[in-house]
């Protein structure tokens, strides 16, 4: 009878050791182990606390970078835009405000380029808006817009296709 509670009492003390060991922070995965030096500390690196970034001082406008004859003179760009970016197919820049302000800039604005809606009509999902557009000579523009709320600030893609 007292093999019988030495056997259950160190089955026990075996389970209890291997639950401790299992839940200790200082556990070291068996695929990585040998990938941690001899005596190092093999505790779990703590994740960076998050920061919020700290507001930067106006300094004007950001100088616009621009390839030469990139032919993108039929797309407007908000006055307020900053960092602006121009390739031979592509704008991409920010703007201060909402995404709402901003989709209602482009569908006031971009008639007046001659660019009219194209297949689906636009579409705005929380902190995303999407707009489609296409003019006479059959080139298709793609505006797409992520609003940055903790920087109050939307980034607009504007990507055109020529048609010739």
């Amino acid at each position: 009878m007292k093999i019988g509670k030495f056997s259950f009492l160190l089955i026990g003390l075996s389970l209890l050791v291997i639950t401790v060991s299992a839940c200790s922070p200082d556990r070291v995965l068996v695929e990585d182990y040998d990938q941690v030096p001899a005596g190092a500390a093999t505790t779990e690196p703590e994740a960076p606390e998050e920061s919020v970034p700290e507001p930067v001082e106006d300094q004007g406008p950001a100088p616009v970078v621009e390839e030469e004859g990139n032919g993108l003179d039929d797309v407007p760009i908000m006055e307020s835009g900053y960092q602006i970016q121009k390739g031979s197919k592509t704008i991409v820049y920010q703007v201060d405000g909402s995404i709402e302000e901003v989709v209602t800039y482009y569908q006031d604005e971009l008639p007046n380029y001659e660019w009219e809606m194209a297949r689906p009509p636009d579409t705005a999902v929380g902190a995303i808006a999407t707009m489609l557009r296409e003019n006479a000579a059959g080139d298709l523009l793609a505006i797409n817009m992520q609003a940055n709320e903790l920087g109050g600030f939307v980034r607009v893609n504007i990507t055109i296709s020529r048609a010739n």
